[in-house]
């Protein structure tokens, strides 16, 4: 069973993973993943 992977699949293949929880408001997932080549 893969119950419970599913934030350790998620900050494997982003760059940046902040998980933000509000009491009574819910919780915000802000997942960043840098694609390209920037120096062009």
């Amino acid at each position: 069973e893969r119950s419970g992977m599913g934030f350790a699949f998620m900050e494997a293949f982003m760059d940046e993973l902040e998980v933000q929880s509000k009491v009574q408001k819910g919780t915000t997932i802000i997942m960043k993943k840098k694609i390209g080549d920037s120096s062009r």
